[in-house]
């Protein structure tokens, strides 16, 4: 299914996906991982993040950028997913409760 851009698909999923995230939980578990197709939409997609949970209590992490720190929300490019997987210090996704995939159609 396709909607036209602007239409809020990305404010749609990160609101259904925050309602998940418990903040009593360290700032730094991973709950939610976003994974999408391209450095561009990696940003464009945290700043959605970034206006949702201001004076939440939820710590949010943008892994397409230098700041790679683990935090309770995750956005990160597929090609990324590997080396943060398998690495010398890969991410604990133990309590993950959701991924999303941004723009799934586009990796089939």
């Amino acid at each position: 299914m396709q909607a036209p851009a602007g239409s809020g698909k990305t404010g749609a999923f990160a609101l259904s996906s925050l309602i998940r995230v418990d903040t009593s939980m360290p700032k730094d578990i991973i709950q939610i991982l976003v994974v999408v197709n391209s450095r561009e939409l990696c940003n464009q997609v945290h700043k959605v993040y970034e206006k949702l949970v201001l004076k939440t209590g939820i710590t949010l992490s943008n892994f397409c950028s230098k700041n790679k720190k683990p935090a309770m929300v995750v956005i990160t490019v597929h090609g990324s997913l590997g080396p943060m997987l398998s690495g010398r210090k890969p991410l604990n996704l133990k309590s993950l409760k959701q991924v999303v995939v941004d723009e799934a159609d586009v990796f089939f």
